[in-house]
């Protein structure tokens, strides 16, 4: 091979090999990085300055570039990464306006606009070194995807929140993953300024390359190993045509073809399905939306009143329910001066709650009333703006929501929140293993075994290796109540379990419910339902605008005026 075609092919696999490492932020994690190509600068600039100023050969210039990439990038992304949808690529954008300007202006170290001159490289070192690198970063991709921390990535991907409120530690996983991507496009940027022999920061952190970098994945395939792949080939391909316009003329048709492939092409050449999938999550799919439950009406709103003259529905007789044994008695779970405000409503308002290991408590009131928010507090999706909550004798107000699950807070959530693209043992899977310890390897025998006889118990067995996508909405009911039993959770809290599910259903989260109360958990149940809560619950509390209204037996609570009141507003006469 000739020199000049082996600086083709190397210009080609570095091309890919951006592509590549940007699919690895924004087809895996699902954020839109507009600044990635600071990382590629960065490299070239850690090549340049070791090798220009001190003197460095190839190997430990490159390896000075990677470092001093992903170190930009782990600071940077222990904020940004915080961050979701529009607002985090903004934050991108920002920062990499901010690092070029810092190169520019640090000109006694970088020699800002008067760039940086290299010495030449061999087309074959040039050639092999990229072929070595473009290797590294699809084996990266490759086992990212064939391993056991996948399944984690699209539940980060998907719906994040949830994950957390699994157990899932997604700020960890987000941030190894964002700097990875970093070192890979950091190695990639000291190869291009080895090869290019000249580096200033218009060319180091050119939009245009910033441009291939999401062109390559969503013209292949965003979230896929080979999409990057075949999209990068193909976008260098195209520019070696003899017709094809030079100069600013390719970049403006390169974003038409952008916009036409976000548009009308959204699996990308070989992504599949996969490939739209990734796309609807990074394009304000579910993964880039705040999965915060709505709290409701504030307390402002007015409640629907029954019609002048009606009667006033009334539940069934209730037949009380029996306590649990007194030697359970012992709070798990106490909630002390709970309060929250949200947009200047009060939502929670000096709320107290206790549950006892071996108890069922149900939670009920009216739309708007707190219950949900409540939930989210425990779980802290959702920060309170006082309070205290303890978890089995330890504080945990301030823990972040995958520390409250991993402490034993499990929850299910009112709207279904599952993992589509995974089977159902998958979803049990991810509260079963720490993902991070797990990586290259299946989940242990009895952790496998653990999750597919919670499925058995709640009738889900026959499904168990079918993708969460193809079962009814009720099976994914029954489904989140495994994924929370998966935690061996002490507080249990089933936040509308058996809404939308059948009545055989229904008895079969009440069997669950009361078999997890006899082994000594706690369980809070929070319904729109009273005949459920009912026929379930050894104590009932009434929640109306934040606050506790009436607390007692379910045969006290309904025979008293608290549910007449909180629900139609009326006190009875």
């Amino acid at each position: 091979m000739s020199g000049t075609w082996m600086i083709l092919a190397g210009q080609a696999l570095v091309l890919i090999t951006v592509a590549t490492s940007w699919n690895l932020v924004g087809g895996y994690l699902g954020c839109i990085d507009l600044g990635h190509v600071a990382y590629f600068g960065l490299g070239g600039y850690g090549i340049g300055l070791t090798m220009a100023g001190l003197g460095w050969g190839l190997p430990a210039a490159l390896a000075a570039g990677v470092v001093l990439a992903a170190g930009a990038a782990a600071t940077v992304g222990a904020a940004v990464l915080r961050l979701r949808g529009p607002t985090f690529a903004i934050a991108t954008l920002g920062v990499l306006v901010g690092i070029r300007e810092l190169v520019r202006v640090a000109e006694p170290l970088t020699r800002g606009g008067r760039g940086l001159v290299l010495p030449p490289l061999r087309p074959a070192v040039f050639f092999v070194a990229a072929a070595a690198l473009f290797g590294a970063a699809v084996l990266v991709s490759w086992r990212l995807r064939r391993t056991s921390l996948w399944p984690v990535l699209l539940a980060v991907r998907h719906d994040e929140p949830a994950a957390a409120a699994r157990g899932i530690p997604t700020m960890a996983c987000k941030h190894a993953v964002f700097t990875v991507a970093a070192a890979v496009t950091g190695a990639a940027g000291g190869l291009w300024a080895f090869q290019s022999t000249f580096i200033d920061p218009d060319l180091a952190f050119a939009d245009a390359r910033g441009l291939d970098m999401l062109t390559g994945p969503l013209l292949g395939g965003l979230g896929t190993v080979t999409g990057p792949v075949v999209g990068g080939l193909v976008l260098f391909a195209a520019r070696a045509l003899p017709w094809l316009p030079v100069g600013p003329y390719v970049v403006l048709l390169q974003g038409l073809v952008l916009i036409a492939v976000v548009r009308w092409l959204p699996r990308g050449l070989v992504g599949g399905r996969a490939g739209e999938r990734a796309v609807e999550d990074l394009l304000g799919g579910p993964g880039n939306r705040a999965q915060q439950p709505a709290p409701g009406p504030g307390p402002g709103v007015p409640v629907p009143r029954p019609e002048a003259g009606a009667p006033v529905p009334r539940p069934a007789p209730v037949v009380p329910v029996p306590r649990p044994p007194a030697g359970v008695a012992e709070p798990v779970l106490e909630v002390r001066g709970l309060r929250l405000r949200i947009d200047g409503a009060t939502v929670l308002d000096n709320l107290d709650l206790t549950v006892s290991g071996g108890e069922i408590l149900g939670v009920i009131g009216p739309n708007g009333s707190g219950k949900t928010t409540l939930v989210d507090c425990l779980s802290r999706l959702r920060r309170v703006d006082a309070g205290r909550i303890t978890l089995a004798g330890r504080e945990i107000t301030r823990y972040p929501p995958h520390r409250v699950a991993r402490s034993g807070l499990a929850r299910t959530f009112q709207e279904r929140r599952v993992y589509r693209d995974l089977t159902l043992v998958e979803n049990v899977l991810l509260g079963g293993v720490w993902p991070l310890a797990s990586v290259g390897r299946p989940a242990p025998a009895p952790v496998q075994q653990r999750a597919r006889s919670l499925l058995a118990d709640l009738g889900l067995a026959p499904v168990a290796d079918t993708a969460v996508a193809e079962i009814s909405a009720a099976e994914q009911r029954l489904l989140e109540v495994a994924m929370a039993l998966m935690l061996s959770p002490k507080v249990l809290v089933l936040d509308e379990a058996s809404a939308g599910v059948e009545s055989g259903h229904v008895a079969t989260v009440k069997a669950i419910a009361r078999s997890c109360a006899s082994d000594g958990m706690a369980v809070i149940v929070v319904e729109h339902d009273i005949g459920v809560v009912a026929d379930l619950c050894h104590r009932v509390v009434v929640l109306n605008h934040g606050r506790i209204v009436a607390e007692g037996t379910p045969a006290s609570v309904v025979a008293s005026e608290a549910i007449e009141t909180a629900y139609f507003g009326t006190d009875g006469g």
